[in-house]
């Protein structure tokens, strides 16, 4: 939309402070197209479609939406009924190991076939180390042990196995069989 249009749809400009700097507000839920619901701290509006300044997939949006991510907003001639959303947020994960282990199927990892470790962001092949045995990787400690295997299972052993969530524990599956 063309901003001497959005002039004859505003005809009597209700701006009561304006915001000439950027804020950081959040994504509250789905727009038309090319726009999303935005939200700010100070907002007397209610939920405001914003336009995006790049384009964002539909499983980003989501995640956003569900996540309540940061989004940094700027304001159309300073009228806080007008947002334009510059970029989303990205956010810090606590558990970067974690979340490598849980990306899905079609992650690089598993295009390639190759095992990985990776540590600290960085990506080391173990094809080398392993010598062509790459079927099932096995870590083990005492009692303790973590196999992975190639068709995508993942067996979990100890005599003493706890999970601590510090927020939330998620667990996703086709089927959860308890006991």
């Amino acid at each position: 939309m063309a901003s001497h249009e959005r002039d004859t749809e505003h005809t009597t400009p209700k701006i009561e402070e304006r915001i000439l700097g950027t804020l950081v507000g959040w994504v509250a839920g789905p727009g038309r197209q090319g726009t999303v619901k935005v939200d700010f701290e100070g907002n007397r509006h209610g939920l405001l479609e914003a336009r995006l300044v790049t384009a964002v997939d539909e499983a980003a949006l989501r995640q956003a939406i569900e996540q309540r991510q940061g989004a940094v907003l700027c304001f159309e001639r300073g009228d806080p009924s007008w947002p334009i959303v510059l970029g989303l947020l990205q956010t810090e994960s606590k558990t970067p190991l974690l979340d490598e282990l849980l990306q899905p199927l079609g992650s690089e990892a598993a295009e390639t076939q190759e095992p990985e470790l990776i540590a600290n962001g960085r990506r080391l092949s173990l094809a080398g180390l392993l010598g062509g045995a790459t079927d099932q990787l096995e870590f083990r400690c005492g009692k303790a042990s973590l196999i992975l295997r190639r068709n995508g299972q993942v067996l979990l052993r100890g005599d003493n196995v706890l999970v601590d969530a510090g927020q939330m524990l998620r667990l996703r599956g086709g089927k959860t069989q308890i006991n």
